[in-house]
């Protein structure tokens, strides 16, 4: 497609609102190559509760705009180096058993980067778990569930993102956090792991925590916290001060 004429693919009338139809790469699909700009590519095209599914395959997908309400993620990924890029993400809301998820990464190295999210109270826009790299940069995650959650064990770069209004996490787990802003959220960022760092971020209007600590003792230093007291600061970061058991978080 092109952004004037897009693409449309559309599940089937007998399908409920919270199922979908999937559009599937396996590994015999060919990669797609920056270099030469060839393999395989979704590009400009809407996907109104369609899915994409990548199994230890590598494409492109870029400016599309998925529409859903379902109990699956708009995007999943299982191994491979797909890039995801420039895509819209609306979610239209779920039902009391299951949840949705913009992108759901299950393995691979990912890059996703320049998307939008628009999570309808219900969405967590990126998922990563499992033997996963992720490198997450430049996105708008707004007004979901919770902005992005990330399992233990995944290595995560988070850098220049706009999280803003999602009612519980900013983001739940750790890894680089980098010249976000992380907004209006719950807690901005929950039980972050060993060996994550979070710098140069604008974390304002948490109505609870700025950060929840986990057992790993954190650095926290360089942001901006809407204020400039250190002692107001401190208030809004659950630790070791108030709880013994847990990490400390330097912010000073």
């Amino acid at each position: 497609g092109t952004a004037d004429n897009q693409i449309i693919f559309t599940a089937g009338v007998s399908y409920s609102p919270y199922m979908t139809e999937p559009i599937m790469f396996s590994q015999t699909s060919t990669g797609w190559d920056e270099s030469s700009v060839s393999g395989s590519i979704v590009k400009n095209v809407f996907l109104n509760r369609v899915v994409v599914s990548t199994f230890n395959a590598s494409p492109k997908i870029d400016s599309c705009y998925f529409n859903f309400t379902v109990y699956q993620a708009a995007v999943m990924v299982n191994g491979g180096s797909p890039l995801i890029s420039n895509n819209r993400f609306v979610c239209n809301g779920q039902d009391n058993y299951h949840s949705s998820a913009g992108i759901s990464v299950n393995g691979g190295t990912v890059s996703i980067a320049s998307n939008e999210f628009d999570g309808g109270g219900y969405l967590t826009g990126i998922k990563a778990q499992g033997a996963s790299a992720v490198t997450i940069q430049g996105n708008w995650i707004l007004n979901g569930y919770d902005g992005i959650d990330i399992a233990n064990g995944v290595s995560a770069t988070i850098q220049s993102n706009l999280i803003d209004g999602n009612s519980r996490y900013g983001i739940d787990g750790g890894g680089i956090i980098d010249g976000n802003t992380i907004s209006n959220s719950q807690v901005a960022v929950h039980n972050p792991p060993a060996g994550t760092s979070i710098t140069n971020n604008n974390i304002v209007g948490s109505s609870k925590y700025s950060i929840t600590a986990a057992l790993a003792s954190i650095n926290a230093q360089n942001n901006w916290w809407g204020i400039a007291d250190q002692q107001t600061i401190g208030q809004t970061i659950y630790d070791s001060r108030i709880d013994p058991s847990l990490g400390t978080i330097t912010f000073v």
